[in-house]
């Protein structure tokens, strides 16, 4: 993950840390990736998601989003079935010691969604 960079601006080397947790629910689910609470000290930081929908396209508005802890901190509208991938140059950082999730919501009667969050988890500065 060449040329990430954190908020302050030094750059990220990625590599043992890090994390992909899926989710991939039935038909006409809700699909949430979740990457647990790291403990006391500790974030997560989102580098990516990905995901697609399967059975045919997602109602209309369905939306993507990413979670820190219960707070929605980004989203977007998907209209096709995908494959899609959303990665962040500059990894989306996680309050310390708050779950980070990637909910894909529910794509309608006979259409199934899968999503994946990727990151890694490192001492909270």
């Amino acid at each position: 993950m060449v040329g990430m960079v954190d908020e302050a601006g030094r750059q990220v080397v990625v590599g043992v840390g890090c994390w992909s947790v899926v989710d991939a629910p039935a038909a006409n689910a809700q699909a949430a990736a979740v990457k647990a609470a790291p403990g006391a000290g500790r974030s997560h930081f989102v580098t990516g998601v990905y995901g697609s929908f399967h059975g045919g396209a997602p109602a209309a508005g369905t939306l993507l989003e990413l979670v820190d802890g219960a707070t929605t901190v980004w989203k977007v509208a998907l209209a096709a079935t995908g494959p899609f991938a959303f990665t962040f140059p500059t990894p989306l950082k996680v309050s310390g010691n708050a779950a980070a999730t990637a909910r894909l919501g529910a794509g309608g009667a006979g259409v199934s969604g899968i999503v994946c969050l990727v990151g890694y988890t490192t001492s909270a500065t």
